[in-house]
């Protein structure tokens, strides 16, 4: 059998670099580059369209007997 030494300094550098990775990846996705974020003004252009398409009128009668 193995000796078990108390030495955890292999658990505790996977477990930091897997926390640093993390921190890393979650700074990107949420803050972004800075390269993506060099236009901070949105300008957002809408137009009204007559619908093109006119539905026939329906007119449903029930004979009641």
């Amino acid at each position: 059998m193995a000796e078990n030494s108390n030495n955890n300094g292999g658990l505790y550098f996977v477990v930091g670099a897997l926390v640093l990775a993390v921190a890393g990846f979650g700074y990107y996705y949420f803050i972004g580059s800075p390269v993506t974020h060099t236009n901070t003004h949105t300008t957002i252009i809408e137009k009204t369209v007559a619908p093109t398409v006119t539905l026939p009128d329906i007119k449903i009668e029930i004979d009641k007997k």
